[in-house]
């Protein structure tokens, strides 16, 4: 097909002028660049469309040609008819193992179209994403029941693999039955989080092989762990 593509000064967005494409007897073209990207790289296509009396095929749009075919595309909205206003299109796409694409301003589009269209402010950005980090549900009191719970079958803790509880548990450490009749509160919690603060009688070793628990548990599963471990009295 025959079309102009001109730059004219007397329909711009913003600044002086824009890029005009039109065709009187039907056209499938386009106005293209190629620009340098990184590869596996995010990025937003972004430009301001207006149309007049723009027929057939899909009208007046943007891609990026080499990746489009891409599940969810890289072209934006098409517009045709007449849109006397501009309006805003996009489309966000993954570069994939390109360093350079060709941004194309599409006019028709997989067939001819008759018509003018205008692009101004066609811009190609880097999609950066802001990393969302869930705050820690409030810490409460600690439940014995979900403690125990805890000290039983923790997967990495394992605390009853080396401590047994009401005849249940390893060997490995001391019994913890009635520990809390023997043992103030805050011992029992430094020698969760700092095991090598008190080696308990009979163990004559120089280092603890227990692991510190303010590492492998959440901050409400130790408060739970301690509320388990206040409960055993004599």
């Amino acid at each position: 097909g025959i079309a102009e593509h001109i730059v004219v000064a007397d329909e711009s967005r913003t600044g002086k002028r824009s890029l005009c494409i039109t065709s009187t007897r039907g056209a499938d073209t386009s106005f293209f660049t190629e620009v340098k990207v990184k590869p596996n790289t995010e990025y937003r296509l972004t430009g301001w469309v207006k149309t007049a009396r723009l027929l057939g095929a899909r009208g007046a749009q943007m891609n990026a040609h080499e990746v489009q075919k891409q599940p969810r595309g890289s072209r934006t909205n098409a517009l045709n008819r007449t849109t006397p206003e501009w309006r805003r299109v996009e489309a966000t796409f993954n570069s994939l193992n390109r360093d350079e694409l060709t941004i194309n301003c599409l006019f028709g589009g997989w067939g001819k179209a008759t018509g003018t269209a205008w692009w101004d402010d066609v811009a190609l950005h880097e999609v950066e994403y802001e990393a969302v980090i869930e705050a820690e549900p409030e810490v409460t009191g600690g439940n014995p029941s979900r403690g125990k719970k805890i000290f039983e079958t923790h997967s990495v803790a394992a605390c009853s693999r080396c401590h047994a509880a009401g005849g249940q548990g390893g060997s490995i450490g001391p019994a913890l039955d009635g520990i809390a009749s023997r043992k103030s509160k805050d011992y029992i919690r430094e020698s969760l989080v700092e095991p090598q603060a008190n080696i308990a009688e009979g163990f004559q070793i120089e280092v603890s092989p227990m692991p510190p628990m303010g590492v492998l548990l959440k901050e409400q599963e130790l408060e739970d762990v301690m509320a388990y471990l206040m409960t055993l009295r004599n």
